[in-house]
């Protein structure tokens, strides 16, 4: 690690350093920046054991840290292998500081799911579903669409190695050629399309629909008019309006999502709801004003660059910057069920 040797004091002074380049307010992965809060979290690891004082900065960076990897490795189900090995890379380290996160299990046996490493997939879903018992918050809790489809990989991966087993016997075929075989290879085809059907979730301000890819495609392909269109892909988020697509940074996409889904004149955003997409160490209770509005006008500037008509509004909030949704455009929120976040 390239900070292994750096004090605690120079490692301070170099994430303010990097606190306000590009990359923390686009939201891209940079394992760069990862080392470095992962050294500043070593430090204080030692130092919370020893002096209480600084159990609190110790939490609050290791939350920091399993939130960033959470927010921006959510790339699973990407065509890109290097993608879906940083994803994997990003989740077994959130177990390294948090070994009872039940999100991170999930993802993980998704991914093993998804590479056909149905023990281990098996393995890591169970203990999703055990950690989600015990967990002491509901921050990283699975929701209920989450459990079910976890329940259903289960299902999908135990019937796999059935089948693989079955393939693989020595005994005769005769003697296992029989109706409840049949009825297993039935049931994983079930068990298979019921996970395809069911991987997005797409939101508007009338409805709630849980579908498959080929569903999104259509909606998307429909180009319905005047209608922005926020889709959580596989290859990264993606701006789409009266059929021009734009590539979003991932905090621009977090902080637009949260203003079309929750926001209102009457419950504006302000800096402590975007906590968990920005790392600020100094800042116990939300990202700093300057940062908080650089982003947003960075996400509204993203919004006119494809011609959206002004949607989002500066409320009055005293002292802080707020912002909210004002309900004038149509909008769908489009994601990935696995990928969906919940920090308490």
């Amino acid at each position: 690690m390239r900070y292994h040797d750096i004090s605690l004091d120079e490692l301070e002074e170099l994430e303010q350093e990097i606190h306000f380049q590009a990359e923390n307010t686009q939201g891209d992965l940079d394992y760069s920046k990862i080392e470095l809060y992962d050294a500043m979290h070593n430090h204080l690891k030692l130092l919370a054991a020893e002096d209480a004082d600084y159990a609190h900065y110790y939490t609050y960076i290791q939350q920091k840290l399993i939130n960033y990897l959470l927010c921006y490795c959510g790339q699973a189900a990407s065509n890109d292998a290097n993608k879906r090995y940083a994803a994997e890379q990003a989740m077994k380290k959130v177990l390294q500081y948090d070994p009872v996160n039940p999100l991170a299990a999930y993802r993980l046996g998704g991914l093993f799911h998804q590479q056909h490493m149905h023990a281990e997939a098996l393995c890591q879903l169970q203990q999703a579903l055990d950690n989600q018992s015990r967990y002491p918050e509901n921050a990283y809790q699975l929701n209920a669409d989450q459990v079910k489809r976890a329940l259903q990989h289960m299902s999908s991966s135990s019937l796999h190695i059935g089948s693989r087993a079955f393939a693989a016997s020595s005994v005769s075929s005769t003697a296992l050629d029989s109706a409840d075989f049949s009825e297993m290879f039935t049931e994983l085809c079930r068990c298979t399309d019921e996970l395809r059907n069911s991987a997005y979730r797409i939101l508007s301000a009338d409805e709630h629909v849980q579908c498959g890819h080929a569903q999104v495609v259509a909606a998307i392909e429909k180009d319905p008019k005047d209608t922005i269109i926020l889709f959580f892909n596989t290859d990264g988020p993606e701006l789409i309006y009266n059929g021009i697509r734009e590539k979003l940074p991932a905090a621009h996409a977090f902080l637009l999502k949260h203003l079309l889904l929750h926001s209102c004149a009457e419950k504006p955003m302000k800096p402590l709801d975007a906590k968990a997409y920005f790392l600020d160490t100094h800042v116990m209770t939300g990202v700093t004003g300057p940062t908080f509005t650089k982003a947003v006008e960075g996400m509204m500037q993203a919004l006119r660059e494809i011609e959206i008509p002004s949607a989002i509004c500066r409320a009055d909030a005293g002292n802080q910057p707020a912002y909210y949704f004002n309900g004038t455009s149509a909008y769908m929120v489009i994601g990935r069920v696995d990928e969906e976040l919940n920090f308490g």
